[in-house]
């Protein structure tokens, strides 16, 4: 009497190989995935310091232009002490055509 269990050389060799390919596939589909989670790191790094350098940029920009009002505001505070006259009618003419552009952009809109 045969066996149930023992099952032809040729079936044994084929259900061999084809385990040996789907190993290989596995190992390589494993790879790429390994591969695509380095890149995605690489790539989330890259961001995060391109971010870090917009807002040292921007700092930088914003300190610079605070030095530049701090500069003006000086030089306006010395020109008024300097040439009171002028600077009150500096003031006059700058308010005068504030308020125009205002009064024109108010009446644009009705």
């Amino acid at each position: 009497m045969e066996s149930n269990s023992s099952k032809p050389p040729t079936e044994t060799a084929a259900v061999q190989e084809n385990t040996g390919g789907s190993r290989r596939a596995a190992d390589a589909t494993q790879g790429y995935l390994q591969d695509a989670k380095a890149n995605a790191s690489a790539a989330t790094q890259t961001g995060k310091t391109f971010a870090q350098d917009v807002v040292n940029a921007a700092g930088k920009k914003i300190d610079s232009m605070k030095g530049q009002a701090a500069d003006l505001k000086q030089r306006s505070m010395q020109f008024a002490a300097d040439e009171p006259m002028k600077a009150v009618a500096y003031a006059a003419a700058g308010s005068a055509v504030l308020t125009a552009v205002l009064l024109s952009l108010m009446r644009g809109r009705r």
